[in-house]
């Protein structure tokens, strides 16, 4: 019985600390695009897939998703919304980039900002 105990106890600990550290990472990842929100308008543009109107609006719109996504990782709040929403976006980019290499273009992801200008 105690040792079930510390077990579920061992495997909520790390599901909070995972879910404290991807909110960071999501949060971290906003603040770094919003430093420079035209490298990571210039970086969305790279993967050349979107017109002006759709870069302006989702070089703004990212960061935000990425900032209410960690704010709700990191306060337990929604996490069932949060974690979705978090795997939605990862799977999108990377879907995206995963084809653009198969095309043969070099794209940088600028997961965040322009801490990230190197090429893929």
């Amino acid at each position: 019985m105690q040792v079930q105990i510390k077990q579920m106890i061992s495997t909520k600990s790390l599901l909070i600390g995972l879910r404290i550290f991807f909110g960071a990472v999501f949060l971290f990842s906003a603040i770094m695009k919003f430093t420079d929100l035209n490298a990571f308008a210039v970086a969305l543009g790279k993967f050349k897939m979107l017109n002006e109107w759709q870069l302006d609006f989702l070089s703004y719109f990212f960061p935000i998703i990425e900032v209410i996504v960690g704010m709700l990782l990191i306060t337990n709040i929604k996490t069932n919304l949060a974690s979705n929403t978090a795997l939605g976006l990862l799977s999108l980019f990377t879907a995206v980039i995963i084809a653009k290499i198969f095309e043969g273009e070099e794209v940088s992801c600028g997961c965040f900002g322009s801490l990230t200008n190197i090429q893929l």
